[in-house]
This record gives C-alpha cells, structure tokens and sequence, in this order.
C-alpha cells in the first residue's frame, strides 16, 4: 500500500482544486459549485501481483453538517509516453459518497479498479498519475461546501 499526502498534489492549467491548510494539515480544497481537480504522482511497486488495484480519498468537508453527498471521479494515466500531454483513460470510476455531517471529519470514499483497462494497462514497476476530480456539477453532488481531501491511498486489491 502506498499513502499520497495532500501535500504531494499538483494542478491541471484550469479548473484546478487549491491547496489550504486546516489545522496546519495540508489539503487540497475542491468547491462545491464547479468541477475541479488536481494529479497524484505515483510508482506501482515491482512486487505488484497484476491484479486491480484500490484507491481511497480520504476527505472531510469545511461547513457541511446534513448528511450530503459528494461526487468523485478517478482516472488512471500509465507513464509510458510523452509527458506533455495527457494521456487518462478517459473512463474515470466514480463514486458518490455521504460524507461524515460533523465539519472536519474525514470520509472514506473507496473506488476499485480492475486489472486491464480501468487502470491504463498500469503493470507493475511503473509510474502513474491519478485524475482526482470534483464532479460538483453532478446531481448526486449535494454537498454545498468545499470538500477537503487530505491523502489518497492506493493499494492492491
């Protein structure tokens, strides 16, 4: 299993989520009335078995206390060409999940990826990049606050 801090993001040139700080804990922010995103930078160990593979987002919400959902979409990019342009599935999985109704507790939002495909045909040894984006504009999105991601982890399924 590996953890990505929040701290270890980066940001597309547009519609990007925003680094803030709670608690002097870096987070990365995404609002609740427009889409955004940010990359997690990674490297699937060489012990890798060739199955799917699992992320979590670990986040929490700055003023939410009903119980709202938030929408999340996650897409694989293999590191295997040219870095100056992306290369994502295009086939991200998403996940709409209630998030905890007390301000600043973090959520779990769990989504699986299945070996091939869903993962760009990611193989073990190699480096990727994760697409962590806020579909606000969703209809299952109903939570009207930023939602604050803290760390992402990715681990074998």
């Amino acid at each position: 299993m590996a953890f990505y801090p929040a701290s270890s993001a980066t940001f597309p040139a547009s519609n990007f989520a925003t680094h803030d700080l709670t608690n002097n804990r870096r987070v990365v922010d995404f609002d609740a009335s427009a889409d955004e995103t940010c990359y997690i930078e990674g490297y699937l160990p060489s012990s890798h078995g060739g199955g799917g593979l699992t992320v979590v987002l670990f986040f929490s919400t700055t003023d939410d206390t009903d119980a709202n959902k938030v929408r999340w979409d996650v897409d694989f990019e293999r590191v295997n060409t040219a870095i100056t342009a992306d290369s994502f599935t295009g086939s991200p999985q998403s996940l709409s999940v209630l998030v905890n109704a007390t301000i600043n507790v973090r959520t779990a939002a769990t989504i699986a990826f299945t070996e091939g495909g869903q993962m760009d045909s990611l193989a073990a040894g190699e480096e990727f990049r994760l697409e962590i984006k806020r579909v606000a504009t969703h209809g299952d999105d109903t939570c009207t606050t930023d939602a604050s991601l803290s760390g992402v982890a990715v681990y074998e399924t």
